[in-house]
């Protein structure tokens, strides 16, 4: 069922294989056929869940998952790295990799590195630097990503915390905006937006009446974000 070329059929065993735990590694050579004919356009969440439940299972797998890695075959790589970003900080160990390739030409590709760099855990200077570039870069995804990964490792708040916040103005996306990613950003950093907290406050109350008024879908949902991001901002006005 794995390997059939029937979208629903692949998505039902994929799903059955995310209910059978440990006995779900005798379908591992099949979940990585299926990410190299897929990619992350077809599954990603679903395949990269099965793959973290079974690297909690056998820590082996993250050998595995560096390995491929290095693979030429491009929907491969950006299942992999999509895997990647729903990991804990188990991912640190793929750190080095991750972010040479988050310096690749290949802006998708670029993307999903630094959209996984966000799960190791890691905070150094080069990261650091690598986010803020990124933050502004020309292409949406990447700029969205990079946020996404400052906010959730907080890097260097006095750099990024204003660059988040004029990213709240932005709204280029398709699926998924900017301005989203912002938002759970200024999330994430909560208190530690200091003396930038007045500003993210205004631009946040300024979202909220946005969605109000023009109520677009799932407003209610976007409006419980910004609710929590401003909670946990004004802690910093205390």
């Amino acid at each position: 069922m794995l390997m059939s070329d029937d979208i629903e059929i692949e998505w039902v065993a994929c799903n059955a294989l995310k209910g059978m735990g440990v006995e779900a590694i005798e379908a591992l050579p099949e979940i990585f056929s299926l990410m190299q004919k897929r990619g992350i356009n077809r599954h990603p969440y679903t395949v990269g869940e099965i793959l973290v439940q079974l690297s909690n299972i056998f820590p082996e797998i993250i050998t595995v998952l560096k390995f491929h890695l290095f693979s030429d075959n491009t929907n491969l790589l950006h299942a992999i790295l999509f895997t990647c970003s729903l990991m804990d900080e188990k991912s640190a160990l793929l750190y080095k990799p991750l972010i040479d390739i988050a310096k690749s030409r290949i802006e998708e590709t670029k993307s999903l590195a630094i959209l996984a760099l966000g799960s190791t855990g890691k905070k150094d200077e080069e990261l650091c630097e690598l986010l803020l570039e990124n933050a502004i870069a020309s292409e949406w995804y990447i700029r969205g990503n990079a946020i996404n990964s400052m906010g959730k490792l907080q890097v260097s708040p006095e750099k990024a915390v204003p660059i988040i916040i004029n990213a709240l103005d932005d709204t280029e996306g398709h699926d998924w905006n900017v301005q989203e990613c912002a938002i759970a950003a200024l999330a994430n950093y909560g208190s530690l937006v200091g003396s930038y907290a007045a500003d993210a406050i205004t631009k946040l109350k300024a979202i909220r009446k946005a969605l109000k008024d023009e109520q677009p879908e799932d407003w209610i949902c976007q409006i419980i974000e910004v609710n929590g991001a401003l909670k946990k901002i004004r802690s910093a006005l205390s």
